[in-house]
Formats: C-alpha cells, structure tokens, sequence
C-alpha cells in the first residue's frame, strides 16, 4: 500500500514537475525575445491537461510495457540534464567571481518560518532518493546466476554514488551561483535563460524522460511469477498470451497491472473486467481494448492530473511525498527485513544502534511531514 501510494504520488509530482519545465520554455523564449522585464506569465493547469492527455494515451496503447527503449531514452535525458545544471551552475559561479549563498540559508522573516522551510527542504531531500520506491521491483527482474542481492548490491553502490555525485554538484553549484535567489528547480529559474536555446534543450529532455517515466517499464524474470500472476496469465490465456506480460514495470504500469490482476481473480467470470474487444482504426492495425483497463487507467490518469492541478507546489508536493516515503520505505522495512534475515538478537548492539537510527530517521521524517503540510496548507490558503 505504501509503495502504491508513493507512486502514485510520484505520477502527481511528474504532471508538476512536466508543466513547470514548459512554461520555463516558453518564459525563456520570451524573455529572449522582449527582455526580461516583459510580463512573460503562463498558467501551469493547462500543460498538466495536456499532459494528462498524453499519459492516457501512452496508458491505452497495447505491449507499451515492452518498450524497451524507453528505459535507454530516459537514462540519456536524465545525464543530458543533469550535465547541463551541472555546467550552467559552475559557469554561473565563476562568471559572478564570488560564491553566493550562506551557510544559514535562505532569511527568513520568523524563527518559527525558518523551521518550516528547514522541514520541507529535508523532505525534498528525502524525495531526491527514490531508490527505495522501485528497488524491489528493480530486483524481481533481475536474473540468476549470480544471486540477485549480489547483483543487486553492486547496482546500488554505484548507482547511489552517481545520484550523489549529480545532485550535490547540481545543488550546491547552483546555490553557490544564485544563492538565496536560487530557485526551487535551477533549471525553471530566473537565471538560466541565457543561453536560451540550452535552457530550452534541458528542459525539453525533462519533458521527454517525465513522459516515459510517468509510466516506465523493466522486464522481468518469468520465473518470479506469483500465484496472482499465474491466476491472471490463466484468466487471459485466451486473450493475452504470456510471452507479452512477463514483465513488472516502475511507477504508473505496476498499479495498472495490480489491478488487472486484482478484478480478475475476483471477478473470473465478469465480461468488463476480461473480455477484449476489437476496435478497428482507419490506417492502424486493430487494437484490441478491455473496458476495465480503458476506465481505470483513465480514472487514474484523470485523478493525478486533477490533484496536481489542485496542488501546483512544487517544492512543497516533493517534500510531502519524499516525508511519505522516506522512513517506511527506506528505513524501517529493511531494517526489520534485516534483522530476521541475519537473526540479528534483542538488545545486542547492532540492534540497539539499528532501531536509535531507525528511530532518529522516524523523528527526521515527521519533522518533514508536518513540515511540508504545512506548506502544502500555506500557499494554498495564501
């Protein structure tokens, strides 16, 4: 449920996060070509219903789980733009000749404000790591020989350290170059529109990985079936041959696959929920349509979108999600996963320094969690 849940979070951050990069376009092209006093203002809502729109048509399109190559995609877009924050805020640094910023941050007109803003800047850390979210899901794919954890371990050492490497130099390069003017995303920034047509680049190829991400795709070992999958692959044999569903996606493609499995072992004899039927489109293939996937992706693309557009806050919505899922998901799941594994006894030291750091992480977490509520709350009502 937790997962699920931070997934599902995870669709409303990208709607967020695809229509704030657009209307960085096309401020940054207006600010190019009238100055940047110009009133270059555009409303976000209507990019997230364009967005919506996509997604429910890349949701609706049959075998889009198979797309391999939406996971290479996604990975050259993300070091594109990542490389390009990178270099755009160490090129700010050393243009400026002075490393803005400060230790304390950004002022605040409060104490009690400054402690807020602390609380929601750590959940929007915690949001940064993901890793947790689909780590699982990453190692039911994976093959044997050699086991999985050891396979497993590797990707994460080196996977962990490449995030950390990217994200520090984004970070602090970009606060050394705006300091407390930095914003929220540096590349959706006052600062970045020049040169413009990288600004555009960057962001356009945030676009193209949200939009693949938003419903994301592995391929997984048939061999690591459940008994619920087995029961699904058994209720479509005569409409779905396994060979196309022998996988297990990331981020939006899990809960629809959840729910297709859900409906059939509960409802085997329903006509909605396993019946296909053949839709006919001038200078297409057929395309075979099952009504419960066409209501329910629709109904969940149509609620992201709508709580995204209730809650356009961008640092407010990640550092909500990122206090959601940090200390269950991160932190105490495998530490109790842990402790049976290596029958690790009560009250021996490693238990003890386990459960203070378990404990410490729960403290952090709903520090970030009414912190960023009451953000979420603040810019709501202000």
């Amino acid at each position: 449920s937790l997962q699920y849940l931070s997934l599902y979070g995870c669709g409303v951050a990208y709607t967020i996060t695809t229509a704030t990069s657009i209307r960085a376009i096309l401020k940054a092209n207006c600010y190019h070509a009238h100055g940047h006093d110009a009133p270059c203002s555009f409303d976000g809502s209507y990019y997230m219903l364009m967005f919506g729109g996509v997604q429910l048509l890349l949701s609706s399109i049959p075998d889009f789980h198979d797309m391999a190559w939406l996971s290479v995609v996604a990975a050259v877009m993300s070091f594109s733009y990542a490389f390009i924050g990178l270099g755009l805020g160490l090129a700010n640094t050393i243009s400026n000749g002075v490393i803005k910023g400060s230790i304390t941050g950004v002022p605040m007109k409060t104490p009690v404000a400054k402690v807020w803003r602390v609380s929601q800047a750590i959940g929007d850390i915690a949001f940064a790591y993901p890793y947790s979210l689909i780590l699982l899901e990453i190692q039911d794919t994976l093959k044997s020989p050699p086991a999985e954890n050891k396979t497993m371990k590797k990707a994460s050492i080196i996977s962990i350290l490449v995030t950390t490497f990217f994200y520090l130099c984004c970070g602090c390069f970009g606060y050394a170059a705006f300091g407390n003017d930095a914003p929220g995303n540096l590349l959706t920034g006052f600062g970045f529109y020049e040169p413009y047509w990288l600004i555009d680049f960057a962001n356009a190829c945030i676009i193209l990985h949200l939009l693949g991400g938003y419903q994301a795709r592995t391929t997984k070992n048939p061999e690591t079936e459940t008994s619920a999958e087995r029961f699904y692959y058994r209720m479509q044999s005569s409409e779905l041959t396994r060979s196309k569903t022998k996988c297990e996606q990331v981020y939006s493609q899990p809960i629809y696959q959840f729910a297709d499995r859900h409906f059939a072992e509960r409802y085997p004899g329903s006509g909605f929920v396993n019946d296909f039927h053949t839709v006919k489109v001038p200078l297409l293939p057929p395309y075979r349509v099952n009504l419960l996937r066409v209501c329910f992706r629709t109904a969940y693309v149509a609620s992201t979108t709508a709580v995204a557009i209730f809650f356009p806050y961008f640092n407010e919505i990640l550092a909500l999600l990122g206090a959601l899922n940090f200390w269950p998901l991160a932190i105490y799941f495998p530490v109790e996963m842990y402790f049976i594994q290596r029958k690790v006894p009560r009250w021996s030291t490693r238990w003890l320094l386990l459960q203070g750091f378990s404990t410490v992480c729960l403290l952090i977490s709903a520090f970030a969690l009414v912190g960023s509520i009451q953000g979420v709350i603040s810019q709501k009502l202000g």
